[in-house]
């Protein structure tokens, strides 16, 4: 055989060697409620910290009956470990509005190819109750309105969507600020108003939230003159 050749297939080995020694970390651990008793069915995933990948697929690995889950295959690496249970009331802490970015974390290297951390979730959400927002003048729902959810002890944590998704998620026992905006359309609350626009609420109550939003006529006439 070709010496060239053989330098290949030893080169070819060598990489592939390397390739599963960096492909074998593992993380285990249990996730676990407020109470501290084991969450099973709670879906579980990591990201390396630091890193960023555009349109990442997210794999989620399901904890079992104890709570326990085991996710294999990893690179060296420094990992932030996230889970929720959202049909229970526990948001996917992979958002920083309701995990606060506080993550276990979970090294992995050739002295520790397996780590094991323990989350902790809770307590439970509450849940922001949103009727279809709705045109003050004429009653028409506005299904281009959105609404943005603020942490007020960390700004730059916030979540914004739709409101015609009906319900959504509110770190418990937090204060939120809310504001809901739609083109052509004052926003809400105003900015002269005071104590509008602020919840605080206990684990797992509900607000129910009906908006009506003030056409922004000075919009509509700034349009009319650019015409």
């Amino acid at each position: 055989m070709d010496c060239k050749v053989v330098r290949t297939i030893l080169a070819g080995a060598a990489l592939l060697g390397l390739a599963w020694a960096q492909n074998r970390g593992v993380v285990t651990g249990t996730v676990l409620d407020e109470h501290g008793s084991p969450l099973a069915q709670a879906k579980v995933h990591v990201a390396e910290r630091g890193a960023f990948v555009a349109h990442r697929v997210i794999e989620y690995h399901e904890t079992d009956a104890e709570g326990h889950f085991r996710i294999a295959h990893l690179q060296w690496g420094t990992y932030i470990v996230m889970a929720g249970k959202e049909e229970a009331g526990y948001p996917d802490t992979s958002f920083g509005f309701y995990s606060n970015n506080a993550y276990p974390i979970a090294v992995l290297n050739d002295d520790s190819p397996t780590d094991e951390v323990t989350l902790r979730l809770g307590p439970k959400a509450c849940v922001l109750d949103i009727a279809p927002v709705r045109d003050e003048l004429t009653g028409k729902e506005i299904r281009s309105a959105s609404i943005t959810l603020r942490r007020v002890d960390h700004a730059q944590l916030f979540i914004t969507t739709s409101t015609t998704v009906g319900r959504v998620l509110v770190p418990s026992s937090t204060e939120v600020e809310i504001s809901i905006t739609a083109p052509g359309y004052k926003s809400w609350p105003s900015p002269e108003s005071t104590g509008e626009g602020k919840i605080f609420l206990p684990p797992e109550q509900t607000r129910k939230l009906e908006i009506r939003l003030q056409p922004d006529e000075s919009k509509s006439s700034d349009s009319n003159k650019s015409n």
